[in-house]
C-alpha cells in the first residue's frame, strides 16, 4: 500500500491557508429533474467535496497548510455585488423551509446560513493574505457562485463568492491598498456571474477557461471582451468538447 504522506515542494517558505469547514457539506442542492432523464443528484453535491478534504488530509498535506477558520459574510459584504431585494428573496425562501430559488439551484432550510459561511470563508482568505498571516490560500467552499448574478441564482450558485471577495479586498484598509484584481477562471461552464460583476471594470482581468456554449448558453463567446471603457479586460477562452492536456 501507498504511504499517506505526499512531498511538499518549499517554494522560498509561502505559507498557503486552507478553508474548510464541515457546514460546507450540509448544503443541500436538491436533485436534477427532467422531462426526459430520470432525477438524480447534482454534480456539485457534498460528496466531491468531502473526497477532496480526505485526501488533503490522509496524505498529510494538510499538515502544510495552514487553516483559516471561515466566519459568515453580512448582508453588506454580500451585497457588494448583488442586490439587497436578491439577497432578502434567498432568505424568505430559506425561511419558508427552502426551494428552488433559481436556474438548477435550490436552497435548503440552511441554505442561507451555509452560503455566507461560503462567501465568508472566502472574504476570512483575502483578510488573512492581506494581513500577512498566509501568501495565498485555497477555499475549499461550497455552494460554489461563479453563475450567481447580480440579482439571479443559476447553476447551483447562490451567491458569487469570488466577485464579493475581489470587491471586498478594495474596502480593506491594506498597505499597498488592494486596487487592481485578476481572476482565472478553470472550469467546465463559463462564470457569467463573474464576468457581470467585472464587465465595465478596467482594473479587474478576468479570464474564463471553458467548454465552448456549454452553460449557459450564448455566455462566454471569444468577442464579449467586456463594456466601453473596459474591453480587453474580460478574456474568454472557450474550448471544444472533450479538450485535454497534451499526452506527455
Amino acid at each position: 500500500t501507498r504511504p499517506h504522506t505526499v512531498k511538499v515542494m518549499d517554494i522560498e517558505a509561502r505559507k498557503t491557508g486552507y478553508v474548510f469547514e464541515e457546514s460546507y457539506l450540509w448544503h443541500y442542492p436538491g436533485v436534477i429533474r427532467d422531462d426526459w432523464v430520470e432525477p438524480c443528484e447534482f454534480w456539485e453535491n457534498a460528496d466531491t467535496k468531502r473526497r477532496f478534504h480526505s485526501l488533503v488530509t490522509v496524505s498529510g498535506f494538510i499538515n502544510s497548510l495552514t487553516q483559516i477558520k471561515a466566519r459568515s459574510a453580512t448582508m453588506e459584504e454580500v451585497t457588494l455585488f448583488h442586490t439587497v431585494e436578491y439577497f432578502q428573496s434567498i432568505a424568505e425562501q430559506a425561511k419558508k423551509g427552502g426551494g428552488t430559488v433559481g436556474e438548477y439551484v435550490s436552497c435548503g432550510p440552511d441554505g442561507l446560513a451555509v452560503s455566507l459561511l461560503s462567501a465568508g470563508g472566502v472574504l476570512a482568505a483575502v483578510d488573512s493574505v492581506l494581513n500577512g498571516v498566509v501568501d495565498n490560500a485555497y477555499c475549499l467552499v461550497r455552494p460554489p457562485g461563479h453563475h450567481a448574478e447580480r440579482d439571479k441564482a443559476m447553476g447551483f450558485c447562490i451567491f458569487n463568492n469570488i466577485a464579493i471577495a475581489a470587491l471586498y479586498a478594495r474596502t480593506v484598509p491594506a498597505t499597498p491598498a488592494v486596487r487592481r484584481v485578476a481572476i482565472v477562471d478553470f472550469d467546465v461552464h463559463h462564470g457569467n456571474g463573474t464576468q457581470q460583476c467585472f464587465w465595465d471594470d478596467s482594473e479587474a482581468l478576468f479570464i474564463s477557461l471553458h467548454q465552448d456554449n456549454n452553460y449557459p448558453m450564448g455566455s462566454g463567446l471569444l468577442e464579449q471582451r467586456g463594456g466601453p471603457g473596459a474591453e480587453g479586460t474580460t478574456i474568454n477562452l472557450p474550448l471544444p468538447p472533450g479538450h485535454a492536456s497534451l499526452p506527455p
